[in-house]
């Protein structure tokens, strides 16, 4: 409903009914799965399904009706947490949905679906981890190339960052994949500073939105440098954070994911894990590049108006209510810099930078995390 919610944009309408669409088939195929492991298993609560998963000789977490639900399980929630092959609804959503809706679904509804991700497989599916293990790696590596590949060359920032969040996904999974409380602890800790880094980047998108009327290309952020310091220092942080470079939150971040994978024996997913930071280079260091060394452009208003056709209704929306597109608010946006806006995309940055330069009180919150699950990880 809220990717809907600009009801004279007809992007934001695609978006909302993409979102609806590809989020019923989500669903639905997660309820089946969670149906079959109930089958299988004969309970509903977490610490049930791993007892039953773990007791006997082991049977139950290779019978054919349990990795059926798994597999069902992995493809609902893949839907939501944007892990290819089942992220193409992605781009499409965050580019027509309302800015600050793509920001809150790039940092709320990702956060929340990886921390599903790793509940319930390093939890109550722990005992049948050397099935699903493998297939989730594969996954994870397939999403990391498919999301930093698929940002190369994009001019809209709300595309890049939207294929940024798919290779983002991918790194997280390497967390979930190894089953260790260590694994749980990197991508709890990543889940965090990913938020961080997501909410500066996004800040300043919605800020220069307003400001601009250039929309969310690239040319939006160009000569922000000169023109707006505290706007261009958070973006250039959360691109380096993004990008994994030393001294930021995101690097840290990284390098316990990498650890994650190496002890838990998949050395080969924590090469692409690096592989995939390289290739994301490409297109995070144009951003910083367009704010830092290029000329700001004049401001065109109409420019979001070019980009995503509106729905004009008849008459002009004179007389009409301001749901169906008739408050004079709509039509003529305020060209400001919003100072709260601002505020927010300040204080994500420093927290990107701080964590990144002192992240023991992050660790020590990741260290309960991973103790409170500690009694179920082998």
């Amino acid at each position: 409903m809220l990717c809907a919610s600009e009801l004279r944009r007809e992007h934001s309408l695609e978006s909302g009914l993409k979102y609806l669409i590809v989020g019923a088939v989500g669903s639905a195929t997660l309820l089946y799965g969670l149906a079959m492991i109930y089958g299988a298993t004969g309970a509903t609560d977490f610490d049930a399904i791993a007892r039953a998963l773990s007791g006997g000789d082991g049977g139950l977490a290779t019978d054919p009706l349990t990795l059926t639900g798994i597999a069902l399980c992995v493809v609902g929630l893949a839907f939501k947490a944007s892990v290819a092959p089942f992220h193409q609804w992605t781009p499409d959503v965050y580019e027509g949905a309302p800015t600050p809706v793509t920001a809150f679904m790039a940092v709320a509804t990702k956060v929340a679906a990886l921390g599903v991700f790793l509940r319930f497989f390093d939890v109550a599916l722990i005992g049948a981890q050397s099935s699903w293990g493998p297939a989730l790696a594969a996954l994870a590596a397939i999403t990391i190339l498919v999301g930093n590949v698929g940002a190369l060359g994009q001019s809209s920032l709300k595309r890049m960052l939207a294929y940024s969040s798919v290779a983002q996904a991918g790194y997280m999974l390497a967390g979930v994949v190894v089953a260790t409380q260590l694994g749980i602890r990197a991508t709890v800790f990543y889940l965090a500073v990913y938020a961080f880094m997501n909410m500066a980047s996004f800040a300043v998108i919605v800020a220069r939105e307003r400001e601009t009327g250039l929309g969310d290309s690239i040319q939006a952020v160009a000569g922000l440098g000169r023109e707006r310091p505290l706007l261009a220092w958070p973006m250039t942080i959360s691109m380096l954070a993004l990008a994994g470079i030393p001294a930021t939150a995101g690097f840290t971040g990284k390098f316990y994911l990498i650890d994650a994978a190496v002890s838990g024996g998949y050395t080969w997913l924590g090469v692409v894990i690096v592989v995939g930071s390289m290739i994301s280079l490409g297109y995070y260091l144009p951003v910083i590049a367009a704010m830092w060394m290029r000329k700001a452009p004049s401001a065109q208003p109409g420019a979001d108006e070019l980009l995503s056709p509106a729905i004009t209704p008849p008459g002009g929306g004179q007389g009409l209510p301001a749901l169906a597109g008739g408050s004079p608010e709509l039509d003529e946006p305020a060209r400001k810099l919003q100072p709260e806006v601002a505020c927010v995309a300040i204080l994500a940055g420093a927290a990107t930078l701080f964590f990144g330069i002192v992240p023991q009180p992050l660790f020590d919150l990741v260290h309960h995390a991973g103790s409170a699950l500690g009694g179920l990880f082998f």
